[in-house]
């Protein structure tokens, strides 16, 4: 009887520290809260080339988080909404170069996984995704199709004259 009572404890403690660790918001990615929004220079490597520019995303009021990769030009290449939970994404608004079904869903799914990915996700390899720190920038690798995803926060500058 002993042995059972000792056996549910360890799995009940067990549970308890699983959940308490899903609890945490150790995301990899940090997004806004409130009114704020956070930039990232970002960007989106295959192996014929790269979309790059600024992703500004912005806290929504009900469904979570709105975002958006605009080039140096104001030119807006991927729009997308982010659940709050990080669950889902729904692309919004894709460039025409990049507007096919088959792009637009690996796209989803990656982006998806990136702003999903924890601290305890580093270096480990899911579905052919990889999602690091490379110094101060987060790299996601899709193996599967040699996608490289790089999101480099981009810091304010306040101009102090006096």
């Amino acid at each position: 009887m002993q042995q059972y009572l000792n056996r549910f404890l360890l799995v009940v403690s067990l549970l308890l520290a699983s959940l308490c660790g899903h609890a945490q918001n150790d995301y990899v990615v940090t997004l806004p809260d409130g009114q704020s929004r956070c930039e990232y220079k970002m960007t989106i490597g295959v192996k014929a080339g790269e979309v790059d520019g600024v992703l500004i995303v912005r806290c929504d009021s009900i469904e979570g988080f709105r975002a958006a990769l605009m080039n140096e030009f104001g030119i807006s290449a991927l729009t997308f909404r982010l659940t709050a939970d990080r669950s889902r994404v729904v692309l919004v608004d894709v460039v025409s170069f990049l507007d096919k079904w088959y792009i637009r869903k690996v796209l989803t799914a990656d982006l998806q996984y990136l702003f999903a990915a924890r601290e305890t996700d580093l270096t480990l390899e899911r579905e052919k995704r990889v999602v690091s720190r490379e110094a101060d920038s987060i790299v996601m690798d899709n193996r599967k199709f040699g996608l490289c995803y790089k999101l480099t926060p981009i810091k304010e500058h306040k101009d102090e004259t006096d």
